[in-house]
């Protein structure tokens, strides 16, 4: 049961399909598994069984964007200075944004039936 459980279960999916070739993704730590299953949909997909790889690599699909914001307590203390005047010292808290973009990709192969 556990060992069902553990077993890698390959991925590979339709990006464009047409009767003269088309297009598969596949993960970018793709593994072995990942490539035969590509290559059974490429064959399936073309009317004889037989396909050529035109161009295969990594491909910008979007952008993914973490922002952190943190912020200090405000820290602001009412004071009596000489001649009895108020002061106030400290502050009312500060605030730091930051932003870190990556992208995300995929692997794709583009192929054209033969």
């Amino acid at each position: 049961m556990l060992e069902e459980l553990m077993k890698y279960k390959p991925y590979a999916r339709n990006v464009k399909k047409s009767q003269e070739g088309g297009v598969i993704s596949l993960k970018i730590e793709h593994r072995e598994e990942d490539q035969k299953l590509a290559q059974s949909m490429m064959k399936k997909n073309c009317p004889n069984g037989k396909f050529a790889i035109s161009e295969e690599g990594e491909v910008v699909v979007g952008s993914v964007t973490n922002q952190l914001t943190t912020k200090e307590a405000a820290n602001k203390k009412k004071k009596k200075g000489l001649f009895g005047m108020t002061f106030t010292e400290g502050h009312d808290g500060a605030e730091q944004t930051s932003s870190e973009t990556t992208q995300k990709k995929e692997w794709h192969i583009t192929y054209v039936c033969k």
